[in-house]
């Protein structure tokens, strides 16, 4: 099964690329965890921000192909445990597809991407105090 992280951004810290380069060590080999990083539209002193994060959502979109399965993540979504994760995971690898997961601001700002969404959002995962489980 593939699984795409889409998010808006680039030249992440060097601990966020550490944190996802672990987290992809622990999944197991059969499932591909690709990130797909959407540039950020250059936010000038007049910008319209709400347009830019609509064309940046729509880029997002762009990057999913017919048929695959959309996921919303965001900050504010009802947590999944580990467990809740694991089921939907086994559940996508059941179903074949490749599963996108959209994050963040975009979501509330492109209507086309709920509509899209398979799960409808928000949705994200749990925060404990010391890490994402």
């Amino acid at each position: 099964m593939r699984l795409r992280l889409i998010a808006v951004g680039s030249r992440m810290p060097r601990w966020v690329e550490e944190g996802w380069q672990e987290y992809v060590k622990r999944l197991p080999a059969e499932l591909s965890l690709e990130l797909v990083e959407i540039p950020l539209n250059t936010r000038g002193k007049n910008a319209d921000v709400a347009r830019l994060i609509r064309q940046e959502g729509e880029a997002m979109l762009a990057r999913v192909q017919p048929g695959e399965r959309v996921v919303t993540l965001e900050v504010e979504g009802r947590p999944w445990s580990t467990e809740q994760l694991a089921r939907e995971l086994d559940r996508w690898r059941l179903d074949a597809r490749t599963v996108n997961l959209l994050t963040l601001t975009h979501i509330r700002s492109c209507p086309r991407i709920k509509r899209s969404a398979a799960l409808r959002g928000p949705y994200t995962l749990k925060k404990n105090k010391r890490s994402y489980t």
